[in-house]
């Protein structure tokens, strides 16, 4: 429990540092930690009586007149960018646990260089003999980062007769938008119309199967995987840790995985060929299931209940598919438009005043990401298709 605090007020610190950074004037030297410590502190103090209005235990105008002040502004944007964030994290994306993830410093194309060569294995030389030479190949691919998003227009009437409206529900279904962006646009980057995307996968390149999901279907996968080599024919460290399956397959997949004991065929094939019970070495081998929400949606055409892959950890070496945030934006943002109004005073208008000419109130919500299909070798998908 001390741990998850920990890393609870570590994210808490982070999330206040980069809206800082974002929604702030630059300040040279950057903001230090005692500037990000008083931030919270002020920004809790707003949160409070957010809290207190959303609960009824505080009239929307005392929200109005706190807003009219300089600062006050910032730290509402903070509590519903908190808000924004908690429900982008708590649904249930999966892509990160077979995707490699990075950071990207603009939105110009990306180069992924990959070299191969000067790692195999090492010939013999004779006394006197000049060394061979070993050549080097480079490869590369290219993707950038794109920005998405959307807005929602409220009346003043509703902010008047809604205040929790937009207080929690209307960040909770932009960090929810958000989130299943991500899922399906990395789940797009393995899933086609029919199943294992064509590009990815493919038998020439030994890693589609037609298998249904089984144990004997996962051992097919464990072989495929273990047959592939590099460029120059050496054997890779490929080991299958995650599962991915569309949620039909998901009380099949966790059978498999959570099994005590398995039975199995020797593989000896023939009348030799003989089935034995043994300890669930799927279980032992750490894989994991994840489930592919957006799968049986993407595969519009076949197979859209019955497809599974395997991946390698996408923290070794190089991943099967790869998908990236601009740095300093690796979760989405909520922003309110400023009011366009000015009372007869020539004071400036609350944001719940709203626009000049309709009185809406307006939210946006940016996420900015991209990605790639990486390297077919530490990845098998399957059709599902073929007969047990």
């Amino acid at each position: 429990m001390a741990e998850e605090g920990q890393k609870t007020r570590r994210e808490m610190y982070e999330a206040a540092r980069q809206y800082l950074v974002r929604n702030s004037p630059a300040k040279e030297g950057g903001y230090t930690e005692a500037d990000v410590i008083e931030f919270m502190a002020k920004a809790g103090k707003a949160i409070d009586l957010i809290s207190a209005v959303v609960k009824g235990n505080m009239g929307i105008n005392r929200l109005a007149e706190a807003m009219g002040t300089s600062d006050f502004p910032k730290y509402m944007g903070f509590s519903l960018d908190l808000t924004l964030r908690d429900s982008y994290k708590t649904w249930p994306t999966t892509y990160r646990e077979w995707a490699k993830h990075r950071t990207v410093p603009d939105f110009r194309d990306v180069v992924t260089y990959e070299v191969a060569g000067g790692d195999g294995t090492l010939p013999e030389v004779g006394a006197q003999e000049e060394y061979p030479e070993t050549e080097l190949t480079e490869s590369k691919d290219t993707f950038r980062v794109k920005k998405y998003g959307t807005r929602m227009s409220l009346t003043w009437e509703m902010i008047q007769n809604d205040v929790k409206g937009v207080f929690a529900d209307i960040p909770k279904r932009f960090g929810l938008a958000a989130a299943r962006t991500e899922e399906k646009f990395a789940t797009g980057l393995i899933v086609g119309a029919s199943g294992p995307d064509s590009t990815l996968y493919s038998s020439a390149q030994g890693n589609l199967l037609t298998d249904p999901l089984s144990v004997a279907g996962v051992q097919a996968g464990f072989a495929a995987m273990s047959e592939m080599t590099d460029a120059g024919g050496e054997p890779i460290l490929n080991r299958p840790t995650v599962l991915a399956v569309p949620p039909a397959l998901e009380p099949t997949a966790n059978n498999i995985v959570n099994a005590l004991v398995i039975k199995a065929r020797t593989g000896g094939g023939g009348t030799s060929e003989q089935e034995i019970e043994t300890t669930n070495w799927i279980k032992a081998g750490g894989l994991k299931v994840a489930v592919l929400s957006y799968a049986p949606i993407l595969a519009s055409t076949a197979n859209a209940h019955t497809q599974w892959y395997l991946f390698a950890d996408p923290a070794e070496d190089r991943a099967a598919v790869e998908v990236a945030h601009l740095r300093g934006h690796e979760a989405p943002a909520i922003f309110m438009k400023s009011p366009n109004a000015i009372g007869l005073s020539g004071t400036s208008a609350s944001v719940f005043d709203g626009d000049f000419d309709t009185d809406s109130i307006q939210y946006k919500v940016r996420a900015v990401f991209g990605g790639r299909q990486g390297d077919y070798r530490f990845t098998v998908g399957s059709t599902g298709a073929g007969s047990s």
